[in-house]
C-alpha cells in the first residue's frame, strides 16, 4: 500500500513537472512569434539584408551589455530609398523587460541629425571621435556616435544601469 502511495506521489509531480515545462515552452513560443511577427529574425540575417542593399560591411559592437538577455533578433527596416532606412538589433530578456538594449544603424548620409535640445553630455571615444549622451528619450540612455560611414545609436533602459555612460562608452569602442 505505501508504494501504490509513493508511486501515486511520483506520478503527480511528473505530471506536475511536464505541464509546467510544456506551460513554459509555449510562453516562449509565443514571446517568440509575437516578436518574429514584426519582422525580427536572426542577427545575421538582417545583417546580410542590410549589407546587401547598402552594399558595405557593418560592423556589430563586440561588447553587449553585462546584463541577462533571453533573445536577440535583428531587423533591417527598408523604405524604398528612404533616408529613413536601418538595420536594428535588440537584445532582450523575456522576464525582465527593463533589460532591454538596442542598436540601430543608419548610413552617416541619412543620420538622424541632433541638436543641443537632444544633447544631455559630448563625450570622446578612443579613436578621438565625437559621441553623443543622452537621457532626452524618458526611458533610455541614449548614444549616437559614427564609426565607419555608419550612424550608431545604442539604447540601454534606464532603469538597468547606473553607470550607463561609462558602459555604453565601452560598448561604441568596441566597434572596429
Amino acid at each position: 500500500m505505501f508504494k501504490i502511495k509513493k508511486i501515486g506521489l511520483l506520478f503527480s509531480i511528473c505530471l506536475l513537472f511536464i505541464f509546467f515545462i510544456n506551460s513554459s515552452l509555449a510562453n516562449e513560443y509565443k514571446f517568440e512569434k509575437n516578436i518574429l511577427d514584426t519582422g525580427y529574425k536572426e542577427i545575421d540575417k538582417a545583417i546580410a539584408e542590410a549589407e546587401i542593399y547598402f552594399q558595405q560591411s557593418i560592423t556589430l559592437p563586440r561588447e553587449v551589455p553585462p546584463i541577462e538577455f533571453t533573445h536577440c533578433f535583428g531587423r533591417f527596416i527598408s523604405l524604398d530609398e528612404s533616408p529613413n532606412t536601418y538595420l536594428e538589433i535588440k537584445y532582450i530578456n523575456q522576464d525582465l523587460p527593463e533589460n532591454h538594449f538596442k542598436i540601430e544603424i543608419r548610413p552617416i548620409k541619412h543620420k538622424i541629425p541632433t541638436n543641443d535640445t537632444h544633447i544631455t553630455q559630448l563625450l570622446k571615444l578612443n579613436n578621438g571621435s565625437n559621441a553623443i549622451y543622452s537621457t532626452k528619450i524618458q526611458g533610455f540612455h541614449i548614444l549616437i556616435f559614427e564609426e565607419n560611414e555608419w550612424q550608431y545609436i545604442l539604447s540601454l533602459d534606464q532603469r538597468v544601469s547606473h553607470q550607463a555612460i561609462e558602459l555604453l562608452l565601452k560598448i561604441a569602442n568596441s566597434v572596429e
